[in-house]
């Protein structure tokens, strides 16, 4: 669990996931970033300073069952390689606060910032005990799912109902909650489905055109669990931890994505 924010003088919380603050983000760098175009961004020249003031001291809760990838997700923004074996948490742990500064594909940075975290478990007990903790205070819930896991014969079917019960879970719990929060999916580990290669364009495009078919009908599968709450779901989003570019280039796009739904034309 943690909060990410700029500036003093902002009300800390503790709250489990990520409070987002960017510093000095160019031009170029929401162009690139998920749905939004040059020709949208040129129209409102005010555009990158609203996207940094409005992201400014969210608090994100990051949550999903074990091994789905919350602790790499905290080595990611700390720039460390994943741990190669998993390594369960139980219960709650604290984690020191840290600042990131990172660079966007050679565009400029974004600086991260991460106050008084706490890390929780993904056991279906600690779901019950500790993720109201985690999501009480959220702006935005990042869900992790394990794409590796959801695409294996022998594990689907469980790893499917384990799915859908979180999400049960999430819905009947969404109006306890921040009132006006979201839910975002992540999927995660893509590159154990999908042959990612090095040389296109835009990796960000190719693989949500072929991850199209996993992305909808998880979309799908959310809105219908949360049925009347379905409008507080804010998208799903592909995610791979393992490939520090990949991680940059989706986390970010995720970040853009859930701005540019909120904010729209």
């Amino acid at each position: 669990m943690s909060e990410m924010k700029e500036g003093a003088g902002m009300k800390e919380k503790i709250i489990a996931g990520v409070v987002i603050a960017l510093a000095k983000p160019a031009f170029d760098v929401l162009v690139k970033l998920a749905n939004w175009g040059i020709d949208q961004a040129k129209k409102s020249p005010e555009a990158i300073k609203d996207f940094v003031i409005w992201w400014n001291g969210k608090t994100i809760a990051v949550i999903g069952a074990t091994a789905s990838g919350k602790n790499s997700f905290y080595d990611c923004l700390l720039e460390k390689d994943p741990p190669k074996e998993h390594i369960q948490t139980r219960g709650t742990e604290k984690v020191d606060s840290f600042t990131v500064k990172r660079n966007i594909q050679g565009l400029d940075t974004i600086e991260l910032r991460c106050r008084r975290s706490v890390n929780v478990g993904g056991e279906v007990d600690e779901r019950i005990r500790y993720w109201p903790q985690a999501c009480s205070d959220a702006d935005f819930i990042f869900y992790l799912v394990d794409m590796e896991r959801l695409n294996d014969p022998d594990l689907h079917d469980i790893y499917h109902s384990r799915i859908g019960d979180d999400l049960k879970w999430l819905g009947a719990n969404l109006s306890k909650f921040k009132a006006g929060g979201k839910v975002h999916l992540l999927l995660n580990k893509i590159d154990k489905v999908l042959e990612i290669p090095s040389l296109v364009d835009n990796r960000r495009e190719f693989i949500e055109s072929e991850l199209n078919k996993h992305l909808a009908e998880m979309e799908s599968r959310v809105k219908s669990i949360f049925d009347l709450n379905s409008s507080a779901l804010s998208g799903v989003s592909p995610m791979c931890m393992v490939d520090k570019e990949l991680f940059n280039c989706l986390f970010d796009g995720a970040l853009a994505r859930i701005y540019s739904q909120e904010h729209p034309e």
